[in-house]
């Protein structure tokens, strides 16, 4: 196996903005091992070029924090990890109608764990509309919930198909 080589690069990703930058490896193998040949360290300057300022969120803070809030029990309910008693941030019409419609999980899905990898808020007429984009390990997909004001809290009043 003695002159194999093979290369791998690898991202470093900032969580807090969408700056990336990249290094390689170079592999090689002596004997049954594989060793480190050559490292390729990222561009300096791309770590150390300032971050453009954050754009402050959309919508009323309140309201993504129910819209998260709603989305996180809601995806516990879906996937059956929590039952209808626990969603959260949500009108007592909504939760009646997902009470009188639980969903029938299979084992397989059961053992998922959903997280919301962006939320997007957008004004709809007197409505604030959140778009979650989800994703599960295995599937990415929507949940849209519209929110509105009900005695002084934001709450979740209806679920949305996507687009």
């Amino acid at each position: 196996m003695t002159g194999t080589a093979a290369a791998a690069s690898y991202a470093i990703i900032d969580a807090r903005g969408p700056q990336t930058t990249t290094a390689e490896l170079l592999l090689t193998t002596r004997g049954s091992r594989w060793v480190l040949a050559e490292l390729v360290p990222p561009d300096l300057d791309t770590l150390i070029t300032p971050n453009p300022p954050a754009q402050p969120p959309a919508g009323p803070a309140r309201a993504r924090h129910a819209a998260l809030a709603f989305t996180h029990s809601y995806l516990a309910y879906t996937y059956a990890h929590a039952t209808a008693p626990q969603l959260r941030d949500l009108t007592p019409a909504l939760r009646a109608s997902l009470t009188a419609n639980p969903p029938q999980v299979p084992a397989a899905i059961r053992a998922l764990h959903p997280r919301i990898a962006t939320l997007a808020l957008t004004q709809q007429a007197a409505h604030w509309r959140a778009n979650a984009n989800v994703t599960d390990g295995q599937n990415t997909y929507q949940v849209n919930i519209l929110l509105d004001r009900v005695a002084d809290r934001w709450l979740a009043i209806n679920l949305r198909p996507a687009g």
